[in-house]
């Protein structure tokens, strides 16, 4: 009988990535458009996890257009079918690069870990799975 951490960390290393990629093309979506909807909102509109976004004048343009190039790159990894390595570690780097990023702001920006920064941390935990399972091989289309 094999012992469950080893079952686990089977599971990780040999199942599809696809279910996870599909989560953070869709949050990297919905997150773009949110930056976008909320920008012309009041203050009291915008929930305190947002405001790192609205700091300074036309930072809620540029976020909202890095995560419509990582949602792009993220759907058109989901549904292209030619295995694409360099292109899959690049979109990977990018996808944890950023919600990384916005994970560590809204941290540093409450000053606590609130307990809406916990859907932020699954995401990234789903984006470093992701990273970790590209490989430079052609089976890119179930490991990337």
């Amino acid at each position: 009988m094999n012992h469950p951490c080893k079952e686990f960390r089977a599971a990780l290393s040999t199942s599809s990535v696809l279910p996870y990629r599909l989560m953070l093309a869709l949050a990297s979506t919905l997150f773009s458009i949110l930056i976008v909807t909320t920008a012309y909102a009041t203050d009291d509109a915008r929930t305190a996890m947002l405001r790192p976004f609205f700091q300074a004048p036309y930072w809620r343009w540029w976020w909202s257009a890095v995560f419509a190039l990582d949602a792009c790159l993220l759907w058109w990894r989901i549904f292209d079918a030619t295995p694409r390595a360099r292109w899959a570690l690049w979109t990977n780097l990018l996808t944890v690069s950023i919600w990384g990023g916005v994970t560590a702001g809204i941290i540093y920006a409450a000053e606590t870990i609130p307990p809406g920064v916990t859907g932020y941390i699954v995401i990234n935990t789903m984006a470093v799975q992701v990273l970790w399972r590209t490989q430079y091989t052609l089976r890119d289309r179930m490991t990337a």
